[in-house]
């Protein structure tokens, strides 16, 4: 029923032990989640380079330091990265990688860096690839993959870049290698979802972004994404010979752009592997990319896996009532109220 998932427009709901019964056991993770986030990570490998990090910049100002940084993600490949912290030292510090959305860059999320900075973390975000300082056109980009079958323009290789920053970051001597988080926004909240396979990332916040992508295709609630790429689509559609963009064709580029997803894997999945590692889930019941209908699956499976996993205190679903594709001030508030409680020292 709908009035489970949605409070007034001021307010959220906390999915957690209120609708699932806590186990009194330790939580633990399952046999099959190790399973089914092994079989999903092998997906993307590919051959490791040396990170052979290089400074671009570093300023102090207001009492935050700004240190842009590059480091190798692949072969011909560099990740520009944006870090944030206090100045004056504190030891080892927990860090948080903020993930943007469609057309946005790491500078775009530097509010949310500033905002962990002085709450205690490192802030940390980087450039998707074809944004930001690796600017270009990430339609064209996408078709073209399609087409040779080189790249995967779309989140793919943006899941390997988050990685390989998780890797600089536990080089680091002013990060807590063991106190690693990940949110993100739109495009970047289905990275943070697909990064969190990776158990280093101890506590995660998808952003309007949870919703089964199967259901999606069985219902036609693909068309604000689609929209959102269309030229990618279209240039699907045409391959295909299709009339139109439709299931087959959405299919078909996911497939492609994304291999596995998500007929052998999908959001819920791999969220419900992430047990009983701490994840906060913010929606809102207007948003078109991620639907709520679609969302509510994937709710469906993950609640259960966090109460078998003896977890339900580490899973909050928090959707905004007529609200669409953004995060609402509370839902910000929330999130870094849940980093704090989960990622600094005294975190239980």
């Amino acid at each position: 029923m709908l009035s489970r998932f949605v409070f007034s427009a001021f307010s959220l709901l906390l999915l957690s032990a209120a609708l699932v019964p806590c186990r009194a056991d330790t939580p633990r993770e399952s046999p099959r989640s190790r399973k089914v986030r092994a079989a999903f990570m092998k997906r993307f490998e590919r051959p490791h380079v040396a990170l052979t990090p290089v400074t671009v910049s570093t300023e102090t100002r207001d009492g935050l330091v700004r240190e842009k940084i590059t480091v190798a993600s692949e072969a011909g490949a560099r990740v520009p990265i944006l870090l944030i912290h206090r100045a004056e030292g504190e030891g080892r510090l927990p860090a948080v990688v903020c993930l943007h959305g469609l057309g946005g860059n790491k500078e775009g999320m530097s509010g949310y860096l500033e905002a962990f900075a002085r709450r205690g973390f490192v802030g940390v975000a980087l450039d998707a690839r074809y944004h930001g300082d690796r600017s270009g056109n990430l339609s064209q980009a996408m078709a073209e993959s399609f087409r040779t079958g080189k790249e995967h323009p779309y989140l793919w290789d943006t899941v390997w870049d988050t990685w390989r920053v998780l890797d600089y970051l536990q080089t680091r001597p002013d990060i807590d290698r063991d106190r690693l988080g990940v949110m993100g926004i739109s495009l970047g909240g289905h990275t943070t979802w697909m990064v969190s396979a990776d158990p280093r990332v101890k506590a995660a916040v998808p952003c309007i972004s949870v919703c089964s992508w199967r259901w999606q295709l069985e219902h036609q609630g693909y068309k604000q994404r689609v929209s959102n790429l269309q030229g990618a689509f279209d240039s699907v559609r045409d391959a295909l010979g299709e009339k139109e963009v439709n299931p087959k064709v959405v299919a078909a580029a996911w497939d492609r752009w994304m291999p596995g997803i998500p007929k052998a894997f999908d959001c819920q999945d791999i969220l419900a592997a992430m047990a009983p590692r701490p994840l906060l889930i913010l929606g809102g019941d207007s948003d078109q990319v991620a639907p709520l209908e679609g969302a509510k699956e994937a709710f469906a499976v993950i609640e259960p896996a966090y109460a078998k996993a003896g977890a339900s205190d580490r899973l909050q679903i928090m959707i905004a009532e007529k609200s669409g594709h953004t995060v609402t001030g509370p839902q910000q508030q929330a999130m870094y109220a849940w980093f704090e409680r989960w990622l600094k020292p005294t975190a239980k």
